[in-house]
């Protein structure tokens, strides 16, 4: 009942042609269809990330799993876009996730995510992973990053994004506080087109190891 109140299908169709339009107009291909998935969350199990998430790695589809509650129901449409972004970015991407993504690749992948997300709906529509870390773990996280953008491999890779997460092994752990790399690599993009003065479209099919050794925010 409340997602239907607060129109979560149609503020997520509405992101992924609002989001489709703007990769056409840039010349950017797209997947020729997006099925969206939006399932009812425990909203205990969801509760780091204020009761909402998104998966969009496989070109076409997008799942969006929300417990809804007055937060995430307003930024169900900047989840849709965020993940669609991912979609888009693997539809044409020439490197093997699991095999080839680096540290530098996953920050920028996600940095132009949140970005894109933001550029549709602006700075109030970014996610917990993004505004939800401190000051103090912000430059936490990126001295951790620092020197590591090379590391290769998702299973080496992902202490370095997640951070204490339930997605990440206790054992695993480095000390990165949580959604670390997400938050980092928000800004890093946000370095790089600043400097740059591109667009987010004008960098997704760029080679993330370029972006982040460019942007400058880990020097």
């Amino acid at each position: 009942r409340r997602l239907s109140e607060a129109r979560e299908w149609e503020q997520s169709e509405e992101a992924v042609r609002r989001g489709a339009e703007r990769f056409a107009a840039a010349g950017v291909p797209v997947p020729d269809a997006v099925t969206v998935g939006i399932f009812l969350g425990n909203p205990d199990r969801l509760a780091h990330c204020r009761g909402y998430t998104g998966v969009g790695s496989i070109p076409g589809y997008i799942q969006i799993f929300i417990a809804p509650n007055d937060y995430n129901v307003k930024r169900i449409a900047a989840c849709a876009a965020h993940e669609l972004h991912h979609n888009v970015l693997f539809h044409g991407a020439w490197w093997s996730f699991m095999e080839e993504v680096t540290v530098a690749r996953y920050l920028t992948l996600e940095g132009l995510a949140e970005s894109f997300a933001e550029s549709l709906y602006g700075p109030g529509a970014l996610g917990p992973w993004v505004t939800g870390i401190s000051d103090a773990d912000l430059r936490k996280a990126r001295g951790l990053l620092r020197g590591k953008l090379g590391v290769q491999g998702f299973g080496a890779v992902s202490p370095f994004l997640y951070g204490d997460h339930p997605m990440l092994p206790p054992e695993k752990a480095i000390g990165m506080p949580y959604c670390g790399g997400y938050a980092a690599g928000y800004h890093a993009v946000q370095a790089y087109m600043q400097k740059t003065g591109k667009s987010v479209e004008e960098i997704t099919g760029m080679d993330g190891n370029a972006v982040m050794e460019a942007s400058g925010y880990f020097d």
